[in-house]
Protein backbone atom coordinates (compact mmCIF):
# COMPACT_ATOMS: atom_id res chain seq x y z
CA UNK A 1 0.00 0.00 0.00
CA UNK A 2 1.20 3.51 -0.72
CA UNK A 3 1.05 4.99 2.76
CA UNK A 4 3.12 8.03 1.76
CA UNK A 5 0.51 8.99 -0.86
CA UNK A 6 -2.40 8.24 1.47
CA UNK A 7 -0.94 10.43 4.18
CA UNK A 8 -0.39 13.24 1.70
CA UNK A 9 -4.04 13.32 0.58
CA UNK A 10 -5.92 12.23 3.70
CA UNK A 11 -5.42 13.98 7.04
CA UNK A 12 -4.91 10.89 9.21
CA UNK A 13 -3.20 11.27 12.60
CA UNK A 14 0.49 10.32 12.81
CA UNK A 15 -0.27 7.38 15.12
CA UNK A 16 -1.97 5.66 12.17
CA UNK A 17 1.46 5.25 10.54
CA UNK A 18 4.73 3.57 11.44
CA UNK A 19 8.21 3.71 10.00
CA UNK A 20 10.62 6.55 9.30
CA UNK A 21 9.99 9.91 7.69
CA UNK A 22 10.31 8.64 4.11
CA UNK A 23 9.30 5.00 4.58
CA UNK A 24 5.97 5.05 6.33
CA UNK A 25 3.32 2.37 6.36
CA UNK A 26 -0.08 1.84 7.93
CA UNK A 27 0.00 0.97 11.61
CA UNK A 28 -1.31 -2.16 13.29
CA UNK A 29 -4.22 -0.20 14.76
CA UNK A 30 -5.42 0.77 11.26
CA UNK A 31 -4.98 -2.65 9.65
CA UNK A 32 -6.44 -4.81 12.45
CA UNK A 33 -10.10 -3.78 12.10
CA UNK A 34 -9.96 -4.11 8.29
CA UNK A 35 -9.32 -7.86 8.57
CA UNK A 36 -7.53 -7.88 5.20
CA UNK A 37 -5.06 -10.77 4.85
CA UNK A 38 -3.01 -8.93 2.23
CA UNK A 39 -2.60 -5.88 4.47
CA UNK A 40 -1.68 -8.07 7.45
CA UNK A 41 1.09 -9.79 5.48
CA UNK A 42 2.30 -6.46 4.07
CA UNK A 43 2.45 -5.00 7.59
CA UNK A 44 4.70 -7.83 8.81
CA UNK A 45 6.95 -7.51 5.74
CA UNK A 46 7.19 -3.75 6.25
CA UNK A 47 7.78 -4.03 9.96
CA UNK A 48 10.56 -6.61 9.66
CA UNK A 49 11.92 -8.46 12.65
CA UNK A 50 13.35 -6.65 15.63
CA UNK A 51 17.09 -6.03 15.87
CA UNK A 52 17.58 -8.43 18.78
CA UNK A 53 16.10 -11.29 16.77
CA UNK A 54 18.42 -10.58 13.84
CA UNK A 55 21.47 -10.44 16.12
CA UNK A 56 20.40 -13.71 17.73
CA UNK A 57 20.20 -15.27 14.28
CA UNK A 58 23.78 -14.21 13.55
CA UNK A 59 25.01 -15.70 16.83
CA UNK A 60 23.05 -18.92 16.21
CA UNK A 61 24.51 -19.20 12.69
CA UNK A 62 28.04 -18.75 14.05
CA UNK A 63 27.36 -21.26 16.82
CA UNK A 64 26.31 -23.89 14.28
CA UNK A 65 28.73 -23.15 11.44
CA UNK A 66 31.68 -21.59 13.38
CA UNK A 67 32.29 -18.79 10.84
CA UNK A 68 30.52 -16.73 8.19
CA UNK A 69 31.39 -14.21 5.52
CA UNK A 70 29.51 -10.94 5.23
CA UNK A 71 27.70 -12.39 2.18
CA UNK A 72 26.56 -15.43 4.16
CA UNK A 73 25.20 -13.19 6.91
CA UNK A 74 23.44 -11.03 4.33
CA UNK A 75 21.85 -14.16 2.84
CA UNK A 76 20.71 -15.20 6.31
CA UNK A 77 19.06 -11.88 7.18
CA UNK A 78 18.04 -10.27 3.88
CA UNK A 79 14.43 -11.52 3.85
CA UNK A 80 14.02 -10.80 7.57
CA UNK A 81 14.62 -7.07 7.12
CA UNK A 82 11.80 -4.69 6.32
CA UNK A 83 10.60 -4.58 2.72
CA UNK A 84 10.57 -0.79 2.87
CA UNK A 85 14.38 -0.73 3.09
CA UNK A 86 16.33 -0.49 -0.15
CA UNK A 87 19.43 -2.66 -0.75
CA UNK A 88 21.84 -0.02 0.56
CA UNK A 89 19.80 0.42 3.76
CA UNK A 90 19.66 -3.35 4.31
CA UNK A 91 23.45 -3.62 3.92
CA UNK A 92 23.91 -0.76 6.39
CA UNK A 93 21.56 -2.36 8.89
CA UNK A 94 23.45 -5.65 8.69
CA UNK A 95 26.74 -3.76 9.13
CA UNK A 96 25.31 -2.15 12.29
CA UNK A 97 24.25 -5.56 13.64
CA UNK A 98 27.77 -6.90 13.11
CA UNK A 99 29.40 -3.83 14.66
CA UNK A 100 27.09 -3.99 17.65
CA UNK A 101 27.88 -7.67 18.25
CA UNK A 102 31.60 -6.97 17.83
CA UNK A 103 31.51 -4.05 20.28
CA UNK A 104 29.71 -6.20 22.83
CA UNK A 105 32.51 -8.79 22.47
CA UNK A 106 30.24 -11.51 21.12
CA UNK A 107 31.83 -11.85 17.68
CA UNK A 108 35.11 -11.00 16.01
CA UNK A 109 36.34 -10.57 12.45
CA UNK A 110 39.23 -12.91 11.77
CA UNK A 111 41.71 -13.00 8.92
CA UNK A 112 40.07 -13.74 5.62
CA UNK A 113 37.15 -11.48 6.55
CA UNK A 114 35.16 -14.21 8.27
CA UNK A 115 33.07 -13.54 11.35
CA UNK A 116 33.27 -15.94 14.28
CA UNK A 117 32.12 -16.13 17.89
CA UNK A 118 34.53 -14.64 20.36
CA UNK A 119 35.79 -17.13 22.89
Amino acid sequence: MYANQIKRFFPLPDYDFEGGKTNIFLSHSVIKPLDDEGLKAEYIRNKGFDDGYCKDMIVEYLTKWKEASRKQIENLLWDKLSDILDDKSKKNKIMHFLQSLRRSNKITLKEGKKWELKM
